[in-house]
């Protein structure tokens, strides 16, 4: 999951500078307004030599009082899971968000993050302004370690909305004075929902605000900034956020009940200071909402409680969005257009959401009418135990706080199916007991423990004797780790080092530390190890099979043997493994079309390398720039050449003898798609999207820019759309249909239009048109397509 990335990521960072990330911000504050799932990032390699033998089951007590306590902290936000909140030095930092006239601004949403030195996310932290325009975040030990390791940290805060601000500090002196965020005026829209019948509408909404780009998604310019929030009509208006002036908006409004569907629309935003601008805004449809009531076997309300749940209708099942019971016990769920063609429907709901101990199923009346639809009382059954036993070691000893993770098994032969996380840590005794839903006929148990090799038991029958009392002895895990010397000491954290058993893929990948260090955990004792160091950089041949972590050898070691007992390998060859003058760091400094520095504008890694070297294979390197537009990479010292791309601009050749280089990008071939007179009409909220595929792309292209699909894509804007492309050639022009899913972000949410045409694009520096239309059938399969969702 995303948090597990970041707090990894936050454990290797270290030096802070500014960067300028844009879009992407956005999309962290977007991505910080939701409850992350936990995840324990159990190791996939399974022991063959767990023991299993079944004793009486352990007892399971009530514990109703710490399930509720445990629902009210899986959804109170967080910054970290519980098990990095250990004690350790800490500082503080005051964040003071003010405007022009130095007033505090309460209640702007600030964030600290980082960025690392491969592009990679770090670690972020949210905090609200109170009311004297201040909120305060840590600074721990581990932000201070390597701290030449090129991370990039900041204060963000995004007020007006569109106009990110950031600062930034250095992790080993943090500022010790509050850092101020002065934020510009910006203008507001006064915003007024209307239901079916044309009157404001007074509930609860959420509101989403993205600027509106008219450049190609793939274009150097193009960012989408969005704020999402939930406001009460007062007096039938909400007046949003500050905005950033002189932009055009796309506003989408939607019920936070989910019971009506979005509506949207594009309006041009306030230009002045202050001003103030109404839009009314009609809401979609009425949806169908489930009102239930949930009550525990006694018929007593289950109240204030997290609740999931599914939708099941034949051959398919429908995730229900996690809601909270009020104190009658009572639950909303609004459901989408496809489940109102359902002839069959249930409904299975359990409490919490991970983990539960409550669970309910109700058939639903089939064809569900839209509106609420009130399902009445609904008992709930305690869910039983499933899975339980103790956890030892080889001396049978009990290994207290181990965990064990159950999930719904592959040979269960229940098809798609959405099912709870199921957890739990053994007791200071090792004696474990999971609670499993009757829906969950056969499950796998993972198991791990620190220093212990990790464990996995397939399809075990939920609830039967075979599956109780078990007694799982775990054997000591080996080590692997080891030190290494390089040409410059920054060059450490890009290098790879792969642990391989034999022959094929590694048995695990990572980085070398900022210090040089690697080491392997989790191994089994009495086998040998293979290590492999070299760097990421695909060849054309494993990018045409997906393999973007195409991981190039120039090292190798063998014969490492882990000790029949576990603990460290301690073979005198892992410390200070030489691996100087293997490879040649490479800088280039790249400028956008403007001369200023090239950022990333919101796009992971957005820069891309491509290495041909003397025996003639092709390499890549996706590259993230840093704050002064400079990109970093290890790759072979003799090589024929280096072609540097960045979608929406020319390629640009490097030159490969020079160790540091600047080059300025240049906007690609430009190429207009308009609508030809025939073309069908696009309702709203829909756009058409044209897309352009090179018939036969270039070996080059695909190592320049990582990808074996290159689709150049632009909106259709006012009957036309441009794109620019990274060279001449034959091009079938594809098209698709988006709409706006929330806040700007198109993702996921495109219809394919069923026409292809073929454009010829030659090598000259004017624009280049072409008329074009979709098949008027295919627009209406792409709506009918979205209908279905």
């Amino acid at each position: 999951m995303i948090c597990d990335v970041l707090e990894e990521a936050w454990m290797r960072s270290g030096a802070i500078v500014v960067v300028v990330l844009g879009a992407v911000i956005s999309a962290l504050i977007w991505y910080a307004s939701s409850d992350p799932s936990d995840s324990a990032g159990l190791s996939p390699h399974i022991d063959e030599r767990v023991e299993v033998s079944v004793t009486p089951e352990p007892t399971v007590t009530d514990r109703r009082a710490a399930e509720s306590r445990s629902t009210a902290e899986s959804m109170a936000p967080r910054d970290e899971p519980p098990e990095l909140a250990t004690q350790v030095a800490v500082e503080r930092i005051v964040v003071r968000v003010i405007d022009g006239e130095r007033r505090p601004i309460s209640g702007a949403m600030v964030i600290q993050g980082s960025v690392g030195r491969h592009g990679e996310w770090g670690s972020y932290s949210k905090r609200s302004t109170d009311e004297k325009g201040e909120c305060d975040f840590e600074i721990r030990d581990a932000d201070r370690q390597g701290a030449e390791d090129g991370s990039r940290f900041f204060h963000l805060v995004e007020v007006p909305v569109g106009s990110p601000l950031e600062r930034t500090f250095d992790a080993k002196q943090p500022p010790r004075d509050p850092v101020e965020l002065q934020v510009p005026a910006g203008g507001f829209f006064d915003l007024v929902a209307l239901d079916e019948l044309g009157e404001p509408f007074a509930g609860a909404v959420s509101i989403e605000l993205s600027i509106v780009d008219d450049t190609s998604r793939t274009g150097a310019g193009n960012s989408n900034l969005f704020e999402n929030r939930t406001m009460r009509a007062e007096n039938g208006r909400m007046r949003t956020a500050s905005l950033v002036l002189g932009k055009r908006w796309r506003i989408a409004i939607e019920p936070a009940d989910g019971s009506r569907s979005m509506g949207s629309t594009e309006v041009g935003g306030p230009q002045h200071p202050g001003e103030s601008i109404e839009v009314r805004i009609p809401l979609g449809a009425a949806r169908p909402v489930l009102d239930v009531r949930m009550l525990d076997a006694s018929g007593d309300p289950l109240a204030e409680r997290e609740w999931a749940g599914d939708v099941r209708m034949p051959n398919d099942s429908l995730r229900l969005d996690r809601s909270k019971s009020d104190a009658e016990g009572r639950v909303r769920w609004p459901l989408p257009p496809t489940t109102e063609r359902a002839n069959q429907l249930s409904l299975w709901a359990w409490s919490p959401s991970q983990s539960p101990s409550w669970i309910a199923s109700r058939e639903l009346p089939a064809p569900l009418a839209r509106g609420l639809i009130e399902l009445g009382d609904l008992r709930c059954a305690e869910i039983g135990v499933g899975v339980s036993g103790v956890v030892v070691d080889a001396a049978q000893a009990p290994i207290a706080e181990a965990y064990v993770s159950v999930q719904l098994s592959r040979t269960a032969g229940v098809g798609s199916l959405n099912a709870p996380h199921l957890s739990v840590r053994t007791d200071a005794n090792g004696a474990f007991a999971v609670r499993v839903p009757e829906f969950l006929p056969l499950v796998d148990l993972s198991l791990q423990a620190a220093t212990y090799t990790p464990v996995k038991l397939e399809a075990l029958p939920s609830g039967k004797p075979e599956s109780l009392g078990l007694r799982l002895v775990l054997h000591r895990a080996g080590l692997v780790r080891g030190t290494t010397k390089h040409d410059d000491p920054a060059m450490a954290s890009m290098w790879r080092v792969g642990l391989f058993e034999g022959t094929g893929a590694p048995h695990e990948l990572s980085f070398v530390g900022v210090d040089g260090s690697f080491a392997f955990g989790n191994l089994t004792g009495g086998k040998s190890y293979d290590l492999r160091f070299g760097i990421q950089a695909p060849t054309v041949a494993e990018l045409q099979k997906h393999d973007s972590w195409g991981f190039h050898v120039v090292q190798t070691l063998t014969g490492f043997l882990v000790p029949e007992a576990g603990g460290d390998c301690a073979d005198p060859r892992l410390k200070d493994i030489d691996l100087r003058g293997l490879l040649m760091q490479r800088r280039v400094r790249v400028l956008d079309v403007g001369g200023e520095p090239y950022r990333d504008r919101g796009r992971y890694q957005s820069v891309g390398i491509a290495q041909r070297s003397r025996d003639g294979e092709l390499r890549s390197f996706r590259l993230a720039p840093d704050e002064s537009g400079t990109c970093r990479w290890l790759g072979l010292a003799e090589v024929d050449s280096l072609t540097l791309a960045v979608e929406g601009c020319a390629l640009e050749t490097l030159e490969p003898g020079l160790a540091e280089q600047t080059v300025q990008l240049r906007r690609g071939l430009p190429i207009v798609i308009e609508l030809a007179p025939d073309a069908p009409e696009i309702p709203a909220p829909f756009e058409l999207w044209p897309q352009l595929r090179r018939e036969e792309i270039p070996p080059l292209w695909i190592a320049a820019f990582a990808q074996t699909y290159l689709d150049f894509e632009g909106p259709m804007r006012n009957g036309r759309a441009e794109v620019f492309l990274p060279g001449p050639g034959i091009y079938r022009v594809h098209w698709t249909l988006q709409r706006d899913v929330g806040g700007g972000s198109l993702g996921g949410a495109g219809a394919n239009v069923p026409r292809r045409d073929v454009i010829d694009v030659i090598d000259q520096p004017g624009v280049q048109t072409f008329r074009k239309a979709p098949h008027p059938d295919g627009v209406k399969a792409a709506l009918r397509a979205f209908d279905r969702h």
